[in-house]
């Protein structure tokens, strides 16, 4: 906030500094009377302006006071579900937990990124949560700790695996999979098809007005996406079929190994594993879904590594409109819905083992 004020200092100081040289240079121009006219017009106009950009800012702000999140955690809108999260002393958002386990409660254990995060959403609305109520209803004394972590891939996952996971002797390790988890080490050239240009040129003022101004973000998304559709940016979905179509590819050859890896490492601890992979929420879910050679790779390593798998995009492609899925207009995260959905598909498919799991008592 004081760098915001700082930046609004600055603001008025170089109007002020403005107006003034153009007063200046009016009054050697043409005179002192044509100079008063001009710098009156100027500051009429000026202030506006200004008036009019107020007054837009604090229209966005009301129209859309219920969007307490976005895709990304910076932005304005963000700010007031930022404040919500909770972290534990481990740095996940999850409750304080012994590394002892209870022998007469069973453990499950959610590795996954954003999705199982939780972004957007409270703790109780996660799949995670929801499962551990559901089972508790079932007298199945159940604990669901989640080690989800925004912004990770399968690469980042194996690290919390092994640094976090497995020391809390978990019953069941469950990897939440999303189609960003294979985009490792994209190289230089084809990042640059996804680089926006910015509406103003410095990175500390944009980011400054990302995280302090509804307007600015709404104006900006708007420009993201008329540079996308005059292909002046690779839109996200075509970005990621032309980098990881190609199985041989670096990229995706890490990203699968990495898979098999996260499995070797539960198999070698003898703790049950499966994974529940998330489409991506568009249209083309319902129709001619593209990215569905992604999913298809993970449900081959499953098959081979003999674990099972769900994949939830035959439940998903059924609700209409799509963007009930979605946490907001603004954050195309799991709604609340889609985490109901993805917990009723888990426990379906994995309950019976659960349950009829060997148990510690």
């Amino acid at each position: 906030m004081t760098r915001f004020i700082i930046y609004v200092v600055v603001f008025f100081a170089c109007i002020v500094i403005l107006h003034w040289a153009i007063y200046k240079l009016t009054i050697w121009r043409r005179g002192k009377p044509q100079a008063k006219a001009a710098l009156f017009s100027m500051i009429t106009l000026t202030f506006s302006l200004i008036f009019s950009v107020g007054v837009a800012e604090i229209g966005c702000r009301v129209w859309f006071k219920d969007i307490s999140s976005t895709g990304d955690n910076s932005s304005y809108f963000a700010q007031r579900w930022r404040k919500t999260v909770q972290r534990n002393t481990l740095g996940f958002r999850e409750q304080e937990f012994e590394l002892d386990i209870n022998p007469n409660v069973f453990r499950i254990a959610v590795v996954g990124d954003s999705f199982a995060f939780g972004q957007g959403l409270s703790r109780s609305q996660r799949f995670s949560n929801i499962i551990e109520k559901e089972f508790n209803k079932k007298e199945f004394p159940t604990q669901v700790l989640n080690f989800g972590k925004s912004g990770t891939d399968t690469i980042d996952q194996l690290e919390i695996l092994e640094k976090f996971v497995v020391p809390t002797n978990p019953d069941f390790i469950l990897l939440q999979w999303y189609i960003n988890d294979v985009k490792v080490q994209i190289n230089a050239t084809s990042q640059q098809k996804r680089k926006y240009y910015r509406l103003i040129p410095s990175k500390t003022i944009t980011r400054t007005l990302h995280k302090h101004s509804a307007l600015y973000f709404l104006v900006d998304k708007l420009w993201k996406k008329t540079q996308e559709s005059l292909g002046l940016v690779e839109n996200y979905q075509t970005w990621l079929i032309e980098n990881l179509q190609d199985p041989n590819t670096e990229a995706v050859q890490r990203a699968n190994n990495a898979i098999i890896e996260f499995i070797k490492i539960c198999k070698r601890e003898s703790i049950p594993v499966g994974i529940v992979l998330f489409p991506q929420f568009s249209e083309s879910l319902r129709e001619d879904y593209t990215l569905d050679f992604l999913s298809m790779r993970v449900l081959s390593q499953c098959q081979t590594e003999q674990i099972m798998c769900i994949d939830l995009k035959n439940t998903y492609s059924k609700v209409d409109p799509i963007s009930l899925l979605w946490v907001n207009q603004f954050d195309h995260h799991p709604s609340a819905l889609a985490n109901k959905l993805a917990a009723k598909q888990i426990i379906d498919n994995f309950g019976a083992q659960w349950l009829s799991s060997n148990r510690k008592f």
